[in-house]
């Protein structure tokens, strides 16, 4: 679930420099813009659950134009997890990952974290968040559907279609935020050369009235099917209720694709599996996953105002959140 913020250069007032020029000539003269100076801030990202070890991630802002390819994570920093106000450890650098990781530490429920950040040449940054009561399951089901399909010299791809139900009690006490998540976790190989896993957000429908409650997720929408990754939703009703939430799937768990190499066409092996996680989100957690939907949503909406992604960091850009609950994998 970890997510780099980018900072975006907006350049504004365009259409008044064209629109507000009086003779035709005019528009073939050049106009310079000068992009706003980026901000001298660190962006501090690190969504923890009782599951994982500490990580966080430290990076400094990029403008539009600059290579979005190049290094960004920022090494020089010292990265301090205080919990209930007493110093729980310092972060060492991760070079594999490019992040501040602990060894062995995780989270822990009923403690309130400080995140500390700090920078020559930077403010201080911090930001304060715990972890939910952890989300468990009263009863989860499966119904899985496989079929095949001819793929690349003469192989054969494998395909699943999975309905799943996930049944949960909602705490009578109200203001609880839910999400739900499909993740897709690949291993590729080539003959006997395998590479990393990569692990990416899964799109999955649902018909579920408690998450149409919290809104629309158009970022999803393909056709007349609602379909997301990720749904923060809301306990707006459920009045600690029990309550049912299907989703519905489909994918490859075998796939054999021809791609271009260095040595010509090779044929690329991909296997698949599903992680389906359902959780109890903390406060900033929500408003974060919740403006990156509206922003997605709004995105192509020319007379609707940029939706800024909620930032929970002070003197820096980025979210220090956690969620607990329980996930089940599909393959």
């Amino acid at each position: 679930m970890q997510r780099v913020l980018l900072y975006m250069v907006h350049m504004v007032g365009l259409a008044g420099l064209i629109w507000g020029s009086t003779g035709c000539e005019q528009f073939n003269q050049p106009v310079t813009l000068d992009p706003l100076p980026l901000p001298k801030l660190l962006i501090i990202n690190s969504i923890f659950s009782p599951d994982e070890v500490w990580e966080v991630s430290v990076t400094l802002p990029k403008g539009v134009f600059e290579d979005d390819t190049a290094t960004s994570y920022f090494a020089d920093a010292t990265v301090r997890i205080f919990g209930n106000d007493q110093l729980v450890e310092t972060l060492p650098f991760v070079v594999s990952c490019g992040c501040y990781r602990s060894p062995s530490q995780k989270p822990q429920p009923g403690v309130v974290y400080r995140l500390e950040v700090s920078a020559p040449g930077y403010p201080t940054a911090t930001a304060f968040s715990q972890l939910p009561q952890r989300l468990t399951l009263d009863q989860e089901t499966v119904v899985v559907s496989r079929s095949t399909e001819r793929g690349p010299q003469n192989t054969v791809n494998r395909r699943l279609s999975a309905l799943v139900a996930m049944t949960f009690t909602d705490s009578p006490v109200v203001g609880d935020r839910y999400m739900i998540a499909v993740l897709q976790e690949t291993d590729t190989s080539l003959g006997n050369n395998a590479f990393p896993m990569v692990v990416t957000g899964y799109r999955f429908k649902t018909t579920s009235e408690w998450l149409a409650a919290s809104g629309n997720f158009d970022d999803e929408l393909s056709g007349d099917e609602d379909r997301r990754r990720i749904a923060p939703f809301l306990d707006t009703g459920m009045g600690g209720q029990q309550i049912k939430i299907p989703i519905t799937l489909s994918g490859y768990t075998l796939r054999y694709r021809e791609a271009q190499t260095t040595d010509g066409t090779k044929l690329f092996t991909d296997r698949m599996k599903y992680r389906v996680m359902i959780a109890r989100l903390s406060p900033e957690l929500y408003l974060y996953e919740r403006s990156v939907m509206d922003q997605r949503t709004f995105s192509d909406v020319p007379v609707v105002e940029p939706v800024p992604i909620y930032s929970n960091i002070g003197n820096g850009i980025g979210i220090f959140a956690g969620y607990a609950g329980t996930s089940f994998t599909i393959q």
